[in-house]
């Protein structure tokens, strides 16, 4: 990397800061923000310190939201396309905090429900079941879930990006098709923890 390039790398990464939390101008409510000690013991296992905070903010980008005071970050290597499956987190903020979200993707070019999808990880199934949604544009149609990630469930998430091997198979009510969850989508999801964490500790500001 050039030293040009790293200075532009360096200014994403401090804009990045200040959008996600609207920080200079208050946005945020901090004595809205819920108690996080609980999510935070889950995150235990999750290293970060303030140097990988940024370093990990570097691999993100801004998605769209329909609303000036809210934000969300996902990481850059998450390509979302209607020809794509995915499984990838994203971070957001709003005027109560910051909120850690799931999102599973499945390429639906025939309309079919999707009931749920189960994980196998390292040998050991899980089955996931939230509500899938079907969208479509001019370049095809696709199934999504969003699921907001709290001390219940964060549990799920941990080992989607500490598994060794592993795997997603999507049940339709007519099909089921199984794919591998790739390294890269697993690094995406773990940067997407680590920024969550470094925010709850306070790292933004």
């Amino acid at each position: 990397m050039t030293s040009k390039q790293a200075a532009a790398t360096d200014a994403f990464a401090a804009d990045s800061v200040f959008l996600l939390g609207k920080l200079s101008g208050g946005y945020i409510n901090k004595q809205a923000i819920p108690d996080n000690r609980a999510v935070l013991k889950q995150l235990a296992g999750v290293a970060t310190d303030r140097a990988l905070f940024f370093r990990s903010l570097r691999h993100t980008c801004q998605q769209d939201t329909l609303f000036s005071d809210e934000f969300t970050l996902l990481d850059s290597s998450t390509i979302l396309t209607p020809a794509k499956h995915a499984v990838y987190a994203t971070v957001s903020s709003d005027l109560i905090g910051y909120h850690l979200r799931l999102f599973v993707r499945y390429v639906n070019p025939d309309f079919q429900q999707l009931r749920k999808v189960i994980f196998q990880m390292d040998g050991q199934k899980k089955t996931y079941a939230p509500t899938f949604g079907t969208e479509s544009d001019n370049t095809g149609n696709w199934a999504q879930s969003e699921d907001l990630i709290d001390a219940d469930n964060i549990a799920l998430l941990l080992r989607l990006i500490n598994a060794q091997q592993l795997t997603i198979t999507y049940h339709t009510g007519r099909s089921r098709q199984t794919r591998t969850i790739s390294p890269t989508e697993q690094t995406a999801m773990r940067h997407m923890l680590e920024i969550y964490k470094g925010l709850l500790l306070g790292y933004a500001f």
